[in-house]
């Protein structure tokens, strides 16, 4: 039975999604996001687990390379002169918003991510927590990449960032999709729910009930993909599903005591190396060249989902 509520519409009585591992996922029968079965104090232990900077960093840099993401950031769009980034990670984006004349600031969790930013890029002012920004400090623009599914709270989460939100501000949100293709084929073998702190992706209704539910407004929700990431999706799933099987069958015929094959971890980092390389080359694409990228996104079946969120306008009758 599933106990958590959704953490984006907040309706309860999920259905069971599928297990991997030892996860359990739920899939909201409302409005359709995929979320962990998880409580907060549980969520705790498993996102000290994933911070880990001597394995995060080299995978990062490895998959972006050692340039600012300028085009990324140009294809944001975001004005004003002042912005905040929430998990910059290796700071690539980050520092292509402070080339193109912006202030910059982050809040990255992963202490190892911070003093990465601060000797790549020059950039000093990231810090732990929302809370340890300057009192008072608003923001024109905020950009959360990739950072939803990792937050248990998701409502508070949104609540905070618009107290540092400036009157005429624009929060960037870009996550996985849950109604995307791959999902609804491969049900618990999507890569997204390997990451060991992983635990909620939405879907477009409730990727704006839950800005609704936070004070925000939704100026755009939309979905979008990178060349080929429906089809390499597909594939990863089918490859993570068999060695899960050879795993598993290694396992039963091991002799008692027996210790893993030598060259095991040799393997599995070369396969790690393999999928950044990969990944390195699918972000050096534009997406127009890929047909199918712009049809899933036509379908609203598209990898990612973003969204553009601004402060609520008061009703006239509610103005002081």
């Amino acid at each position: 039975m599933i106990t958590r509520e959704c953490p984006f519409c907040g309706a309860s009585g999920a259905r069971y999604y599928g297990n991997r591992d030892t996860a359990v996922w739920a899939a909201c029968r409302a409005c359709r996001s995929i979320f962990r079965d998880i409580s907060a104090t549980d969520f705790e232990d498993l996102h000290k687990q994933a911070e880990d900077g001597a394995t995060l960093i080299p995978r990062a840099v490895g998959a972006s390379g050692d340039q600012p993401h300028t085009d990324a950031w140009q294809t944001l769009g975001l004005a004003g002169s002042t912005v905040l980034e929430i998990g910059p990670g290796s700071g690539h984006l980050l520092a292509a918003a402070r080339d193109a004349g912006r202030q910059v600031w982050g809040v990255e969790t992963n202490p190892a991510h911070r003093a990465h930013i601060a000797s790549a890029w020059g950039i000093r002012t990231v810090h732990p927590a929302l809370s340890d920004l300057p009192p008072g400090r608003t923001f024109d623009a905020i950009v959360a990449i990739n950072v939803l599914e990792h937050v248990h709270d998701i409502r508070g989460f949104l609540r905070a960032l618009r107290t540092r939100l400036a009157p005429d501000g624009e929060i960037f949100i870009s996550t996985s999709n849950s109604s995307c293709i791959v999902p609804g084929v491969v049900g618990p073998w999507w890569s997204m729910f390997k990451e060991v702190d992983h635990v909620a992706f939405p879907s477009a209704a409730g990727m704006s009930a839950v800005a609704a539910a936070a004070g925000l407004a939704v100026g755009r929700v939309w979905t979008g993909e990178l060349p080929l990431e429906t089809p390499i999706g597909l594939a990863v799933a089918v490859r993570d599903y068999f060695r899960c099987r050879r795993s598993e069958a290694g396992r039963r015929d091991a002799a008692p005591g027996r210790p893993p094959a030598a060259g095991a971890p040799a393997i599995r980092a070369a396969h790690e190396a393999a999928d950044r390389r990969a990944n390195g080359r699918a972000h050096r694409f534009r997406p127009g060249w890929e047909p199918s990228a712009r049809l899933m996104a036509r379908l609203g079946r598209a990898a990612s989902i973003k969204a553009v969120l601004t402060h609520q306008t008061p009703e006239p009758g509610l103005r002081g």
